[in-house]
């Protein structure tokens, strides 16, 4: 039988809708089990940068941050200004993130799309561009 390939489109507002909905159920099941769980261990496997499940989720909601702080030309968000064993304040940061990285999807200049830009992170430097185009492609 023949292999057959179909392509899979997928938009960016599809998937910032997905991790959006992914947020709200994260965030529905944290508060199910209130912020003690923060505190809850990462588990002895990390590689160390990451102690509780406060400090997991506070890393991705920043990692998108600072995506956006280092894009935009402005100066880097510490991720230590964010309480990580305060739920609320957790997840007010990552919807104020989310807007952020929503306004510079719109406002970010055409021409500079395709652009890559360098970024020195720690001791490494890294080559980024903003999301590739409109409407990612996933080819299954």
């Amino acid at each position: 039988m023949p292999k057959v390939q179909t392509q899979l489109h997928i938009s960016l507002d599809d998937l910032l809708g997905y991790t959006a909905w992914e947020r709200e159920r994260w965030l529905a099941q944290l508060r199910k089990h209130g912020e003690p769980v923060l505190k809850t261990s990462a588990g002895p496997h990390g590689d160390g940068r990451f102690q509780t499940v406060g400090d997991l989720v506070r890393h991705i909601f920043s990692a998108e941050k600072r995506y956006v702080d280092r894009l935009s030309g402005r100066p880097l968000t510490d991720p230590a200004s964010v309480p990580k064993d305060n739920l609320e304040a957790l997840f007010q940061f990552a919807q104020q993130s989310r807007l952020d990285l929503e306004d510079l999807i719109r406002t970010f200049p055409a021409r500079e799309w395709d652009a890559a830009k360098e970024f020195k992170i720690a001791e490494h430097v890294i080559c980024a561009t903003p999301p590739q185009d409109r409407h990612p492609r996933a080819h299954a």
